[in-house]
């Protein structure tokens, strides 16, 4: 044990002396000084070490190679001091709370302090044979923008054997809103319905950012409704209340609701059906093919209004398909193949659509797209993205509008934005390709979804301005060779970014020294609830607020430091911004190049300070599990590691420890790289074991040990004593 003491000193001395000259200390993978993330940013490990052999998920379907769809959300706050994922083993929190019982995937919440990462498991005790299997079987399935409200499902399919939480109806299918701060349940529904808990069905459709207003669709007559629909009613909850959504227009009171079955938007996860205020709701009659709005939810000027009504148009009103609206609801789009306004364009044939935007405060329908010189119209395939006012719209169309340089029998990328005039001005941007939305594969790494209607697959971003979009393509749209040089006739996906202001295209993940790619960019959609194939209400932040910054995984070789032939995590940011003097913008690795597995993006902050990502990697000295975890590469971040563990010492080396020798001395201000690389600088001490109490013979051989002493004192020993200096 002497011999692990002084190897322990050894180790100690060499763990100091790597941190002076730059060097990160880690067992399992040693990470140079050169590799370190940028920008100031420091590794902090998120995830728990003892994970019970779990792993951490990232969001479905962007780690390749690594098992079957998982499911569930992984969300970071706006401000990025908290985030919460997934994993499908339990494990305890930080205090060291152990879940009872679990469904397939257990929920976890950290949350960042001055001392560091605290875990806390927000999962719920419950009969994990009330979930379906992997995939579907993550409870949560929204949270508010800034994490400290969860909507969790309590079990399907019904009845529920799980035990209600917060007042519900025992055995009933419902919702638990959940106060992150005190931990307590309250559940949507909290009377018995008329139908039988196996009768009985509630599903989410929606919700606004902070989650004070939950649409769900039920076929019950949830009071005030008296109108049970078999294909289901619309409801918005807010303040403990269920209000109607699907009345149609002209029918007063809240007590009969439109037959046919409603959905929100059109039956699908469509951006901002929902306003943020919950008082504007945007929703379809399956039966007429119709949309409408319900307009001024929980004020006295509540009512319903048909958004594709035909308004001078030379078709009948309806075969609206809702795309998106402003964040305020005011402003709604979507494309229809009917003729709705007199200067309307589209394919009377029904083969073509035009984008219209309808004005909920002034009951007005213009058609963006207006395009005479081609008999089918403007052709509008999809809506990328709004702006949060709806000043700016993204979408793509076959059709080459007027004036705008495009070419017809493309998928062509235009920017609508308001002005003056009331059509507005249409720009064109780029000829995008038609597998640049989800072709070749399904929610895949460097496949893109740039104008899916559905927010769980659609991949394209637009900052809340709309000043910046974001976007992919595998068209060479800024004159890079993206040709992939390991498989002939692939070309791979790259990321693009497009300036309003500037009217400008900058390549996001072209390699800087021109090379040729080894494999695709990308970045993912939106987290779905259960499955890759449903509902999804958020879409990580791949972009900055500011449009400076942005986050996404590549196989190819950006940077000099990547060396290790997977993919990793990357960052760009806009010429200009910090030290970046580059023109096309600078590159930089955030996940290193010590994992020999994908490395993969999950979320960011709101201005990109924080960057979240899984990892095999072991980017900190106590990640020594070689499991997936979170991490998180922080603007100035950092902080200290443990001191290390010392073995068990016996005999002499409980004795206090020797000073060091005082050449080296300096180390004693040496600083540890932890839980990121910048920590108040310590002296790393080693602990001391107390001494046991002696044993009998111990004592006695300490009673002959002293009586050689004295004889040895007084001469009568001096035998013993020359023999033991020889």
């Amino acid at each position: 044990m002497k011999g692990c003491k002084t190897f322990a000193r050894v180790a100690l001395l060499c763990m100091m002396i790597c941190s002076v000259n730059g060097i990160v200390w880690n067992a399992a993978s040693p990470v140079s000084a050169a590799a370190m993330p940028p920008e100031g940013r420091r590794w902090e490990m998120v995830s728990p070490l003892e994970k019970n052999g779990g792993e951490i998920n990232g969001i479905n379907g962007v780690v390749p190679n690594e098992g079957l769809p998982e499911g569930g959300i992984v969300q970071a706050s706006s401000d990025g001091s908290s985030i919460t994922y997934l994993s499908l083993l339990a494990f305890p929190d930080s205090k060291g709370n152990e879940p009872l019982g679990a469904p397939i995937a257990s929920q976890y919440l950290s949350t960042r302090s001055a001392s560091g990462w605290s875990i806390e498991d927000i999962t719920t005790a419950v009969n994990s044979k009330t979930y379906p299997a992997a995939g579907s079987g993550a409870p949560y399935e929204a949270f508010s923008s800034d994490l400290s409200k969860g909507l969790m499902l309590n079990g399907n399919p019904p009845p529920i054997r799980n035990p209600p939480l917060g007042g519900a109806p025992p055995e009933y299918v419902n919702y638990y809103l959940r106060d992150q701060a005190s931990g307590q349940f309250n559940a949507l529904l909290t009377s018995t319905p008329a139908e039988s808990p196996s009768e009985f069905f509630m599903e989410l459709q929606g919700t606004s950012p902070d989650l004070n207003h939950i649409l769900i669709t039920s076929q019950a007559a949830l009071p005030p409704v008296t109108t049970r629909q078999s294909r289901g009613n619309l409801y918005e909850w807010t303040d403990g209340q269920f209000q109607p959504v699907n009345i149609l227009p002209g029918v007063t009171g809240l007590g009969t609701t439109a037959p046919g079955g409603a959905s929100l938007g059109m039956g699908r996860d469509e951006n901002h059906t929902i306003s943020e205020n919950g008082t504007q709701v945007f929703w379809g009659q399956e039966q007429t093919s119709s949309l409408f709005v319900r307009k001024g939810i929980g004020t006295g000027q509540v009512e319903t209004v048909q958004i594709d009504a035909t308004r001078g148009g030379s078709d009948p009103s309806g075969r609206g398909e809702f795309k998106t609206a402003s964040s305020n609801g005011m402003k709604a789009f979507f494309t229809d193949r009917n003729r709705l306004t007199p200067d309307a364009t589209a394919g009377g044939d029904g083969s073509h659509e035009d984008l219209y935007m309808f004005d909920v405060e002034r009951g007005q329908l213009i058609d963006l797209t207006v395009d005479g010189t081609d008999p089918g119209g403007a052709a509008v395939r999809g809506v990328v993205d709004v702006s949060s006012d709806g000043s700016y719209i993204y979408f793509v169309a076959e059709g080459g509008v007027p004036g705008t340089g495009a070419a017809a029998g493309h998928d062509n990328l235009y920017m609508w934005h308001e002005s003056s005039i009331d059509r507005g001005t249409i720009r064109f941007i780029a000829a995008l390709s038609s597998e640049d939305n989800g072709h070749g594969g399904f929610r895949e790494p460097g496949v893109a979804h740039d104008w899916d209607s559905s927010t769980s697959d659609r991949t394209a971003r637009v900052t809340a301005d709309g000043h910046h979009l974001l976007f992919m393509s595998e068209e060479s749209l800024t004159g890079y060779d993206n040709r992939d040089n390991n498989r002939p006739g692939v070309r791979d996906e790259e990321i693009y970014i497009y300036n309003a202001i500037t009217d400008s295209l900058a390549c996001v993940s072209c390699n800087p020294g021109g090379t040729r790619p080894i494999g695709p960019s990308g970045f993912p959609g939106g987290t779905p609830l259960r499955t890759a194939a449903e509902l999804g209400t958020y879409q990580s932040r791949v972009l900055s607020a500011d449009g400076n910054r942005v986050f996404f995984d590549s196989k190819d070789a950006l940077s000099p430091q990547d060396t290790n032939g997977v993919q990793d995590v990357y960052e760009w940011v806009e010429p200009g911004i910090d030290s970046c003097a580059r023109m096309a913008g600078c590159i930089f690795l955030l996940s290193g190049a010590a994992s020999t597995s994908d490395s993969a993006f999950v979320d960011a902050s709101a201005n990109g300070a924080d960057v979240f990502f899984v990892s095999r990697a072991s980017l900190v000295p106590r990640d020594t599990d070689q499991l997936r975890d979170l991490y998180d590469a922080r603007v100035g971040g950092g902080f200290p590691e443990p001191a290390p563990a010392s073995p068990a010492c016996e005999g002499e080396g409980c004795l206090p420890q020797v000073s060091a020798p005082s050449s080296f001395g300096s180390l004693a201000s040496a600083t540890f790289t932890g839980n990121g690389n910048v920590a108040p600088a310590h002296t790393p001490t080693v602990k001391v074991k107390a001494k046991k109490k002696p044993t009998k013979k111990a004592k006695k051989r300490a009673s002959k040990r002293k009586k050689k002493a004295r004889k040895a004192k007084t001469g009568r020993g001096r035998g013993s004593g020359a023999r033991a200096r020889r």
